[in-house]
């Protein structure tokens, strides 16, 4: 009696067919890698780029506290005097440069992140 579960048990193992993946399963497979390696990637970036804006701020603020305890120079003080300067039109020159480096830095990111691969 056991001998003939033990056969049926094998005849019912060995009959079945071995499952068939879909057709496009190594399409979807390397998809979904991709997917995969670009979310990774632009976590990274995020990550990058907030550590870098946390290590400017840090290295700024350093810098004013250096200034201000070291040399007594308030910093308030020279921010305001430098804006009165460009106000009064003694330093109108400035205020486009002013203006242009960050939309410069801006549109330099942008070229960046778009056409980075051709730097590579």
């Amino acid at each position: 009696m056991e001998n003939d579960k033990d056969k049926g048990l094998r005849k019912a193992v060995t009959g079945q067919a071995a499952p068939r993946l879909a057709s496009n399963f190594t399409y979807r497979t390397m998809e979904r890698i991709r997917l995969d390696t670009a979310r990774r990637e632009a976590r990274h970036e995020r990550l990058l780029a907030m550590s870098a804006v946390v290590a400017a701020a840090v290295v700024l603020g350093c810098c004013a506290g250096l200034l201000y305890w070291g040399y007594g120079i308030n910093l308030w003080h020279v921010v305001v005097s430098f804006f009165l300067h460009i106000v009064s039109g003694e330093g109108v020159f400035w205020l486009p440069v002013l203006v242009s480096l960050p939309l410069l830095g801006v549109f330099n990111y942008w070229l960046r992140k778009k056409y980075g691969y051709l730097l590579k």
